[in-house]
């Protein structure tokens, strides 16, 4: 405990958090929003669903990007490329948002 003027001990402000044993102050963590499910028609729909619908219009965007740079020509295997852009987007989206 940190000492005042007057010589007696006052707590520390530490916004609520407590201290481990080794001395460190330990902040409570925030946990990030839960996802929740999505329901059209009656029918719950997972929320990686919502994301992947999110994620085609930037991946075939970002298809016909690669097709013009010729990076898909020159792909040892161009679906498995495709595959990896579009996981990378869904990931993107799903840390992002």
């Amino acid at each position: 405990m940190a000492r005042g003027p007057s010589g007696r001990r006052r707590p520390h402000r530490h916004g609520g958090a407590a201290r481990s044993p080794s001395g460190l102050v330990v902040r409570p963590a925030l946990e990030p929003p839960m996802l929740s499910e999505v329901a059209i028609g009656g029918v719950y729909l997972p929320p990686i669903l919502v994301y992947l619908a999110a994620a085609i219009p930037v991946f075939m965007g970002l298809r016909a990007v690669l097709d013009r740079a010729g990076l898909l020509r020159i792909a040892w295997h161009p679906a498995l490329l495709e595959f990896a852009v579009l996981l990378a987007t869904v990931a993107l989206l799903l840390l992002l948002v």
